[in-house]
């Protein structure tokens, strides 16, 4: 699953669990490295013998291009034998069906990105979608969202993520309590107004990422 900071790649991947009722095993890389010689691989070994153990199951690699995406001879030792170990499993493991959520799709090593047979772009979030994460987002305030002008707030959050629409959200939430008033239209369009959303700081990249995909 390929797509900017913030579009919802983490939460796909637990939906893609629900919908084919199958445990999601999340393999946090950063918590297997290790100082020692050989404890990484080791720590490696020991999760694809559980994922086994509990398949069939989905495995799933977090913001894989900054755990394991650096292609050899520009890696450490330990985390180049960790990556071959992870390469071998996904090769020869049976029951176990590999997803993988990714920034960058240019900082996987040829060998790691031919192992996914399928990749998916996450793109920003249409009108629709907007309106539901909106929706999602005030009601998390205890606030109705039918007392809200979505469509103004539809149409200022243009381009802006998941995670950057909470983002808006929840600083219009102080603002309107600095200012000893309830949280208005007003207040989120503001902030919205305020913000420069990732896609345009970097237009270029995500554009990018589509093209990989």
């Amino acid at each position: 699953l390929v797509g900017a900071p913030g579009t919802g790649k983490s939460l796909s991947a637990k939906a893609i669990s629900n919908l084919l009722n199958l445990p999601l095993l999340r393999l946090d890389m950063a918590s297997m490295a290790s100082k020692f010689y050989g404890e990484t691989g080791n720590r490696m070994t020991l999760a694809l013998k559980l994922a086994k153990a509990i398949s069939p199951c989905i495995l799933w690699i977090d913001e894989i291009d900054k755990a394991i995406g650096t292609s050899a001879g520009s890696e450490h030792e330990e985390s180049a034998r960790t990556r071959g170990a992870l390469l071998t499993a996904m090769e020869e493991s049976e029951g176990i069906f590999w997803l993988a959520t990714c920034n960058n799709p240019h900082a996987l090593a040829p060998e790691l990105a031919a192992r996914f047979p399928k990749s998916f772009h996450v793109d920003l979030p249409n009108t629709d979608e907007r309106r539901e994460i909106l929706n999602i987002h005030i009601a998390k305030t205890k606030r109705d969202p039918a007392k809200f002008d979505l469509d103004t707030l539809i149409s200022v959050s243009e381009g802006f993520v998941g995670r950057e629409i909470r983002n808006v959200i929840q600083e219009a939430l102080s603002t309107a309590f600095d200012l000893n008033t309830d949280l208005q239209t007003v207040h989120i369009a503001d902030q919205f107004r305020k913000a420069i959303p990732t896609s345009k700081q970097r237009k270029e990249d995500i554009e990018d990422r589509k093209s990989v995909v």
